[in-house]
């Protein structure tokens, strides 16, 4: 109890002390304030340039949405590149595919008719549809399974994004310089379907429907009828 005592008695008189020194306690507190600042700068800016480039997206895509009654041309996508870059906070790494797809009954399947990629990107095949992508789009299919003559297009865009003070302790962990992808699907406004002209012809003008010469889709098989 004597050894014990003591101690007691230090560890009461250390915990009701008030004194200390200011500047002390500022070097301490400093640096966490200011990490603070700068890391809700930092991340302000990135959900910013995400903000902006989905709202960028949606702007290009309801513009190429309303095209009438000319075709879409390579130069008038790479100008909606352009556009895209310019208003995604003028980010220079950005890309830029718009696809035309329809339901084809014929063979029970969506189908790309056009694909059109900036920047020497892949365009979008028929082949290349994967689940998920066909997952987000509309049911186009009447109800007797014959052509709704109705047709969806994909806006797909990408932008770089690198956060700004990325060396700022943490920061790097949680940020990192990626890519920001937005897909979205609409109809065309004014049309049945976004005609897109490259160079040889124009594509999208038709729709393949069971009624075509020669065609034969699904139960219609005349060996199937037969139960062969």
């Amino acid at each position: 109890m004597i050894m014990v005592s003591p101690l007691s008695h230090r560890l009461r008189r250390f915990r009701s002390e008030d004194e200390g020194s200011v500047t002390i306690e500022m070097l301490l507190i400093l640096p966490v304030v200011l990490w603070a600042f700068l890391a809700t700068f930092v991340f302000f800016d990135a959900f910013s340039s995400r903000t902006a480039a989905e709202r960028a997206a949606y702007t290009i895509s309801d513009s190429i949405g309303r095209q009438q009654n000319t075709a879409l041309t390579p130069d008038d996508l790479d100008s909606y590149n352009r556009i895209f870059s310019y208003l995604a906070r003028n980010q220079p790494n950005t890309r830029l595919r718009v696809s035309s797809i329809i339901w084809n009954p014929i063979d029970e399947e969506y189908n790309v008719v056009w694909s059109y990629a900036t920047n020497d990107g892949t365009p979008l095949t028929t082949e290349t549809l994967t689940p998920e992508l066909i997952a987000r789009l509309p049911v186009l299919e009447r109800a007797d399974g014959q052509q709704s003559r109705e047709s969806v297009f994909l806006t797909e865009t990408s932008v770089g994004f690198v956060p700004v003070l990325e060396s700022l302790p943490l920061v790097g962990l949680v940020l990192r310089p990626q890519v920001l992808n937005k897909l979205i699907v609409s109809r065309p406004r004014f049309s049945p379907q976004l005609r897109f002209d490259d160079g040889t012809g124009v594509i999208g003008t038709t729709f393949p429907t069971c009624d075509d010469p020669g065609v034969i889709c699904g139960t219609q098989d005349p060996d199937l009828d037969d139960g062969i």
